[in-house]
């Protein structure tokens, strides 16, 4: 789970916010769980995305991103075998969740279609590999935005569908995932003039829920709702943790030497006035 997001694409995708809750109360029903839901700092992403030192506390980047600060992330350009990602930092280890990101899928070519991208929840990260840029036997939760097709199915594309690896079994690649699929829906969300949102809910042994935004503003479409799943759990990393309490020392030091900077110009400028009110 410690996966937020990753892609694979040909065309080019904007993501322009990321936000995670966690779930107080795990006795709380599907139709109340608005009620107890609370923000998740340490899995949010907001603008300017990045600090000075041009980096993320909790997200890391990279392959073909590129970071616009007053307006988005993108993954990919609308050019052939563009790959680019966005992974958190920490794992995600609430037992009840719910994530909610808006995205564009888009390009200037209208004859030029990408592979599609990907939201990983899965025990490992950041490892580069055919599945919609990540590995092949991945462990987890991946729900893939397929925005083309491999094959002759029975379905039109985009499709938006889930698989649940279990660290061995292999994505079939040629026929879009049907093999792996444990659940999907056709959802038009290429190109779109109303803002694209997808909505991921998640209560452990208890069901899983994706909505998408694409028709009307604030109008969720159903997606898919699975019962009786279980998502693994992240793999401990102590050196991510490290980093991220590194980067907030970096930080603090820098609010410390700001502080610090700011109270010998207060001095020099006092001891100016002293001096000058001696003079006159």
């Amino acid at each position: 789970m410690t996966a937020l997001f990753k892609e694979l694409t040909l065309w080019g995708l904007v993501i322009c916010s990321i936000f995670i809750f966690v779930k107080a109360d795990t006795s709380v029903n599907q139709a109340n769980q608005a009620e107890s839901i609370i923000p998740l700092r340490t899995h949010s992403l907001y603008m300017p995305y990045i600090d000075q030192d041009l980096q993320n506390r909790w997200f890391d980047f990279g392959a073909d991103t590129v970071i616009n600060t007053n307006k988005y992330i993108r993954l990919t350009h609308d050019r052939q075998s563009q790959t680019g990602w966005l992974w958190s930092r920490l794992p995600l280890t609430a037992t009840n969740w719910q994530v909610e990101f808006e995205f564009k899928i888009d390009g200037n070519n209208p004859n030029l279609f990408g592979d599609g991208m990907a939201v990983w929840f899965t025990t490992d990260r950041a490892k580069p590999g055919p599945v919609f840029g990540f590995i092949d036997k991945f462990e987890g939760l991946g729900i893939f935005f397929d925005t083309y097709a491999n094959s002759r199915q029975s379905h039109s594309f985009p499709y938006v569908m889930a698989m649940l690896g279990d660290g061995h079994t292999e994505y079939d690649n040629a026929n879009d995932g049907k093999a792996n699929e444990i659940a999907g829906c056709e959802a038009d969300i290429r190109g779109k003039s109303v803002a694209t949102k997808a909505l991921i809910t998640y209560y452990k042994n208890t069901y899983l829920e994706v909505k998408l935004q694409y028709k009307e503003w604030d109008q969720w479409e159903p997606c898919f709702t699975i019962n009786n799943i279980t998502i693994p759990s992240p793999i401990s990393r102590p050196q991510e943790t490290a980093s991220s309490n590194w980067s907030g020392l970096l930080f603090t030091l820098k609010l410390i030497a700001t502080a610090a900077f700011i109270g010998v110009l207060v001095l020099v400028y006092r001891m100016y006035r002293s001096q000058s009110n001696k003079r006159f």
